[in-house]
């Protein structure tokens, strides 16, 4: 898949979770061109968000603990997010930056909406099934017509 500027926004926004959300990471995702896959980590909030492993277009940054994690958080009070909290960011992140490309960067307009209501959500319990997500994640773009 070659990305366009949207897509690379929403790249970009993927990758930004755990720098701005303490004790949430990134895995293996793809942006296709009709929706996107992706496994996000929920870990304790004791310390710093892990670091995000080579993704389908790249490496992911790590979390950080700094201020900016403060800020992003409340002044440095850490509250776990859910899931549900960091899909509602990023649809809410990435929505934003879309119609900021419509008004400034002559982005394509959409009929509809950028992201259904909802999303699916799938709890990775071992690592034999976490391998079986990572796999059908890479494999999405070979798989879409």
């Amino acid at each position: 898949m070659v990305l366009s500027e949207v897509g690379e926004m929403v790249k970009e926004v993927w990758y930004d979770i755990p720098r701005f959300y303490h004790g949430i990471g990134i895995d293996e995702y793809v942006v296709m061109p009709d929706h996107f896959h992706g496994i996000i980590i929920i870990s304790d909030a004791a310390g710093p968000a892990p670091c995000g492993r080579t993704g389908a277009a790249g490496s992911a940054p790590c979390g950080r603990t700094d201020e900016a994690v403060g800020a992003a958080t409340g002044g440095g009070t850490y509250r776990n997010l859910s899931l549900s909290d960091v899909i509602h960011r990023f649809k809410s992140m990435t929505t934003h930056k879309y119609f900021l490309g419509i008004k400034n960067g002559g982005w394509p307009q959409i009929s509809g909406r950028l992201w259904q209501s909802g999303f699916y959500d799938v709890i990775i319990r071992n690592e034999q099934h976490l391998e079986g997500v990572r796999r059908y994640i890479r494999n999405n773009p070979a798989n879409w017509e």
